[in-house]
């Protein structure tokens, strides 16, 4: 292996390196984006049963 072909194959694995690094980035976002989206649903649910608790007191009242 002559150095040519050695230093397409650093800038391969650099580029390669890249890569792995930008996807490990956009998994980690897409796990926080998941997360805060599971909040966000149990927040509303929560919002929601309390919605449905007032409604119920307030046909209880008619």
């Amino acid at each position: 292996m002559n150095e040519t072909q050695i230093n397409e194959l650093k800038r391969d694995l650099k580029d390669k390196g890249e890569i792995i690094k930008s996807l490990t980035e956009s998994n980690n976002n897409l796990v926080v984006n998941q997360q805060i989206t599971a909040l966000a649903i149990k927040e509303l649910q929560e919002r929601l049963a309390e919605l449905e608790k007032d409604i119920s007191i307030i046909k209880g009242r008619k």
